[in-house]
């Protein structure tokens, strides 16, 4: 699946905020320790401009739970 990378400091500015005005983001760090919001995010977002310009093109690599 691939995702967007955003930055640490973007993740915690879209914690909280919707991306289509009633859906929220969901910024998650994945394995490799990248930032990421998906692919649904970027492209039905119409809150935050400068989401709309990110390459949806990472490689999610989801974090192992250990149980």
């Amino acid at each position: 699946m691939k995702v967007a990378e955003i930055t640490k400091a973007q993740a915690q500015e879209l914690e909280g905020k919707t991306f289509d005005g009633v859906q929220k983001f969901a910024p998650q760090e994945d394995a490799n320790g990248k930032w990421y919001i998906s692919k649904q995010e970027v492209e039905q977002c119409t809150t935050t401009e400068w989401v709309k310009s990110l390459k949806v093109e990472l490689e999610h690599k989801p974090k192992k739970v250990q149980i």
